[in-house]
């Protein structure tokens, strides 16, 4: 098994994020998370050793340990920031669109994210473009501000082709160069 981790430090990462507390400007995060089938397995053991998934085994699968990541990043969010969050697997659906965290139904997105279920195929690059899409589409008092940061958070575990694989790749790489999103 493979996995890929990324990270970009500025000094609004880490402990410049506490240092430069108050220049921090207002956050756009759009989370962009895998909910196919595959993301039923547990980290230990994706395959039985017979090409099929081991949905079987003990403790947390992948979706668990994503949902606890989202919900841990809604909680680090100040009430002037925004998050929005797409599901995929072999479509896209927008669970929340971009709404200010200070306005969000905290114990409602809590009962939504905790109801999600593996299911499906995966088409990877079209739910990381459906990410980039809620972002570029935002209303202009929401992410059209200037200053704002805006961000993509990826959760999959990029269990698909070899070409969707390298079609992410390339969509996080213009993503990159345009300046308008980090991932």
């Amino acid at each position: 098994a493979s996995y890929l981790g990324l990270g970009f430090a500025s000094k609004y990462d880490a402990e410049g994020i506490v240092t430069h507390a108050d220049e921090v400007p207002a956050l756009d995060v759009t989370v962009v998370m895998d909910i196919s089938g595959s993301m039923g397995c547990q980290f230990s053991n994706d395959t039985d050793g017979r090409n099929s998934w081991n949905i079987h085994g003990s403790g947390p699968t992948k979706l668990d340990v994503a949902k606890r990541c989202l919900l841990a990043i809604s909680k680090k969010l100040r009430k002037d920031d925004a998050l929005a969050v797409v599901l995929f697997n072999h479509s896209q659906h927008v669970l929340l669109p971009l709404t200010a965290v200070g306005a969000l139904d905290i114990k409602q997105f809590k009962q939504n994210v905790e109801a999600l279920c593996p299911t499906g195929g995966t088409r990877l690059n079209e739910g990381l473009q459906s990410g980039y899409a809620v972002l570029n589409a935002a209303p202009e008092g929401v992410s059209g501000s200037a200053g704002r940061l805006k961000r993509v958070m990826f959760l999959t575990d990029m269990q698909s082709s070899q070409q969707d694989e390298d079609e992410v790749l390339g969509s996080i790489a213009q993503a990159a160069t345009s300046a308008r999103h980090t991932s």
